[in-house]
């Protein structure tokens, strides 16, 4: 019974430890996908005012 017990404790545990980790997981993705997105925008405003003058 006590055995049961502890098996049943860790996998509550467990279960925790893996929603903490796919939290973290899930803001490092939206953080880096922010950061992408402004990092694009830049991108584009950039290829905007230094090529196409150039290709102008």
């Amino acid at each position: 019974m006590r055995k049961l017990e502890n098996t049943h404790s860790g996998r509550r545990r467990a279960e925790i430890q893996r929603t903490v980790v796919e939290r973290s997981i899930l803001g490092m993705f939206k953080r880096s996908f922010t950061s992408f997105r402004m990092t694009k925008s830049h991108l584009e405003v950039q290829y905007v005012y230094n090529i196409m003058p150039l290709t102008l």
